[in-house]
C-alpha cells in the first residue's frame, strides 16, 4: 500500500510537465508501476509531448506538418483556442465595434463571444452618443450626459475631448437653477411706468433665448460698473439676471420666465463719460405672444385665463402712454423657423410673431415716441462664418425665413415714420449641453449702445440738453 502511494505521488509530480528524462526515471524506479502504460505512451510520442508543452500556434502547425494524420484534431482544437485568445486580445486593444465584430466572425462560438456581443452593443451606444454631441453640442442636456457617464455609455475623458476639461467639469457639477422671481398677477403691475425714462421692451416667443439675452446684457453692464439698479417692482428679478453671467468662463443658463410674466426693471446705465441714462426695461414672457394670438383669434386652440389677457392689456396701456420714449427689441432664435408651437404644435412661430405686430399696429403702438425697433437674432454663434459675415447672414435669415413678420414690422415702422429698424446678430457665447455656455459678451455692446444712443444722460453736455429740449 505504501509503495502504491509513493508510485502515485511520483507520477503526479511528473505528469504536470513530463519530459523524456523524468519519464525514463519513472520507468527505472517503478518497472511494474501503476502508470507504466501511460509512461510508455508518452515516451513513444515525445514530439507530441514537446508540442503540447510549447503550446503555441507555431508548434502545433509544425507538428501537423511533420506528423500528418496523427493528432490533427487535437492540433486544430488547440490552435483555435489559442487564436481565440489572441484575436480577443487584439480586439480589446483596438476597442472598436468593427474589431469586436471581426472577432465574432472568426469565432462565432468563441469563449469570449458573449462579451464581444455586449461590448458591440455598448460601443454602438457610445459611438452614437458621441456622434450626436459632435453634430449638435445641445443634443443632450447636462443631466443626460451625466447619466450616460454613470451608465458607462461614455467616459469623462470622452466629454472632455468634446467640451474641454472646464466644460466637462461644469457638466459634472451642474445643478438646475432655481426659478426666476415671477410677476404674473396683472393687479400687482404698476398702474403706469415711471416718467423721465426710456422704456425698452423685449418681446420673444418661448425658447427664443430672450431671458438669456437680457441676462447677458444686464450682467455685462454690472461687471463693467455701468449698472445702477433703481427701486422697482422687478428689482429682485433684475438682481437675479445681473448675477447669471458673472464670468467669461462656463455659466449656467437661466430658466424661462413663467406664464404671462411681466417684469419692470428700472436702471441707470452709464456711458463712457459717466453720464447716466435712465431706462425702464420691460421683460415680457413668451406666452404674451401666444396670448396676443388668442386675443385676435378667439377660436384658436390656445387656452388662457382672464388674468393673462389683463397682463397683455396692461402692457398695451404702457405702450400707449406718450410720456416716455420707447424702444422695441423682438427676439428671434436663429434656425428656429421650422419649430411649431401651440397645444398640439399646430402654429408656426412666424404666424405668432406676425400676429403680434398686427396687434401692436392696430393699437397704434408704433408712434412718434418709438425711437427704435430692432430684431435680435439670438444664437447667431450657430452661423459658420466670420465675424464680419455673421450680421449679414443673420439678417438674410430673418427676411427669408420670417418674411411675413418682417414685412408687417417694416410696414408698421414706415407708416409710423420710424427710421431706425434693424436686425442685430446676437449670442451669449458657445452654448452646450442645453444648460451651459462659455459666456462671451462681445454682442452685448451692440444692444447697450442702442440704450445710450437712444436716451439722454443726466449730464450737462450739449447733446444731453438738446435731447431734453426736443423731447420737451
Amino acid at each position: 500500500h505504501k509503495i502504491g502511494e509513493i508510485d502515485d505521488n511520483e507520477w503526479n509530480a511528473i505528469s504536470v510537465a513530463p519530459d523524456k528524462k523524468s519519464l525514463e526515471a519513472y520507468k527505472s524506479d517503478f518497472p511494474q508501476g501503476k502508470h507504466i502504460e501511460e509512461c510508455d505512451n508518452l515516451l513513444s510520442d515525445l514530439p507530441w509531448l514537446l508540442c503540447k508543452q510549447q503550446n503555441t500556434i507555431q508548434a502545433y502547425q509544425s507538428y501537423k506538418a511533420n506528423y500528418p494524420n496523427k493528432h490533427d484534431k487535437e492540433c486544430d482544437d488547440a490552435i483555435n483556442i489559442l487564436n481565440d485568445d489572441k484575436d480577443w486580445n487584439d480586439a480589446v486593444t483596438t476597442g472598436t465595434t468593427s474589431a469586436y465584430r471581426n472577432y465574432l466572425t472568426a469565432h462565432p462560438n468563441g469563449k469570449h463571444a458573449s462579451e464581444a456581443h455586449r461590448r458591440i452593443q455598448s460601443s454602438a451606444g457610445h459611438d452614437a452618443f458621441i456622434r450626436e454631441l459632435l453634430r449638435d453640442p445641445n443634443s443632450h442636456d447636462a443631466k443626460e450626459i451625466r447619466t450616460a457617464i454613470e451608465n458607462n455609455v461614455v467616459s469623462t475623458a470622452d466629454i472632455s475631448q468634446i467640451f474641454g476639461i472646464e466644460g466637462a467639469n461644469a457638466i459634472a457639477q451642474y445643478q438646475k437653477p432655481s426659478d426666476l422671481p415671477g410677476n404674473n398677477d396683472p393687479d400687482k403691475l404698476s398702474p403706469k411706468l415711471q416718467s423721465d425714462s426710456t422704456e425698452v421692451y423685449f418681446w420673444g416667443y418661448r425658447g427664443s433665448g430672450k431671458t438669456c439675452a437680457l441676462g447677458s446684457i444686464i450682467s455685462s453692464l454690472k461687471r463693467k460698473g455701468r449698472l445702477e439698479q433703481l427701486d422697482c417692482n422687478g428689482y429682485d428679478y433684475m438682481t437675479r439676471l445681473s448675477n447669471i453671467f458673472t464670468t467669461e468662463n462656463v455659466c449656467t443658463l437661466p430658466p424661462g420666465t413663467e406664464n404671462a410674466n411681466v417684469q419692470e426693471m428700472i436702471m441707470n446705465v452709464s456711458d463712457d463719460k459717466r453720464g447716466k441714462h435712465k431706462i425702464t426695461l420691460v421683460d415680457l414672457a413668451g406666452e404674451l405672444i401666444e396670448i396676443a394670438y388668442a386675443k385676435i383669434h378667439p377660436d384658436s386652440s390656445f387656452v388662457f385665463m382672464d388674468d393673462d389677457f389683463k397682463s397683455l392689456d396692461k402692457v398695451l396701456d404702457y405702450l400707449k402712454d406718450d410720456r416716455n420714449n420707447k424702444i422695441h427689441f423682438f427676439v428671434v432664435e436663429y434656425d428656429s423657423h421650422r419649430r411649431m408651437v401651440g397645444p398640439n404644435g399646430e402654429y408656426r412661430i412666424e404666424d405668432l410673431l406676425a400676429n403680434m405686430i398686427m396687434l401692436l399696429k392696430n393699437n397704434n403702438v408704433f408712434r412718434k415716441t418709438t425711437v427704435g425697433v430692432y430684431v435680435l437674432i439670438t444664437k447667431s454663434d450657430k452661423i459658420q462664418a466670420s465675424d464680419e459675415e455673421i450680421p449679414q447672414i443673420a439678417g438674410k435669415y430673418l427676411t427669408e425665413k420670417f418674411p411675413t413678420f418682417w414685412t408687417n414690422l417694416s410696414d408698421a415702422c414706415n407708416n409710423a415714420g420710424i427710421g431706425d429698424l434693424r436686425t442685430i446678430a446676437f449670442s451669449v457665447g458657445r452654448v452646450f449641453a442645453k444648460n451651459l455656455c462659455f459666456f462671451n459678451d462681445k454682442y452685448t455692446k451692440k444692444v447697450t449702445d442702442k440704450f445710450i444712443i437712444k436716451t439722454y444722460g443726466d449730464g450737462n453736455s450739449f447733446w444731453a440738453k438738446l435731447m431734453k429740449f426736443f423731447r420737451s
